[in-house]
């Protein structure tokens, strides 16, 4: 004899819930991968100023200490943030701006008092509907390029005092006779 199952809807409920969970696990497992593996360092914060996620670039680039990176309160990170840079009034009155104008997105540099160099960029989260989350921060080193860009700023200094003494160079060579 051939038997006969049925799923009722009460039934079907607790399979599509797992399913969801399931999917939800692995876009979660997904999303904290990415965000590990990034070479910026990346703060998500919520609406209330608490920290949602923090990767370990972040920690790095700002020599978060464990206490203060494992807080979810963003007041105390903001304050041992914004000890390290060159101006600190400044840096934190610019988050303080942007936190009370969530819609807002920022795009800066900050220098470090160890002299490292930071893009900071800023901008709301939201859902496809338009649903205001919070806000991701994401910080760059760019030390390394400001650096080579000044090199090159003093190369094209040097080249151009060179042309103007008549003395450098080619061009220079080429006068003298040689």
């Amino acid at each position: 004899p051939t038997e006969i199952y049925t799923l009722s809807l009460h039934d079907a409920l607790p399979i599509e819930r797992k399913r969801a969970e399931e999917e939800l696990r692995w876009k979660t497992a997904f999303l904290e991968a990415q965000v590990d593996s990034a070479l910026d360092g990346i703060l998500v914060v919520d609406n209330q100023g608490k920290k949602i996620l923090q990767n370990q670039r972040m920690n790095e680039l700002w020599k978060i200490p464990p206490p203060i990176a494992g807080n979810k309160d963003d007041a105390a990170q903001i304050q041992f943030i914004s000890n390290q840079t060159k101006n600190p009034k400044p840096f934190a009155d610019k988050v303080a701006s942007l936190y009370s104008h969530p819609d807002e997105v920022s795009r800066d540099e900050v220098e470090l008092i160890d002299g490292t160099a930071l893009e900071r960029y800023s901008s709301p989260v939201r859902d496809k509907a338009g649903k205001h989350y919070g806000r991701i921060w994401t910080f760059r080193d760019i030390t390394e390029r400001k650096r080579l860009e000044e090199q090159f700023r003093q190369s094209q200094k040097m080249d151009a005092i060179g042309q103007m003494g008549g003395g450098g160079g080619e061009e220079g060579r080429k006068k003298k006779g040689g």
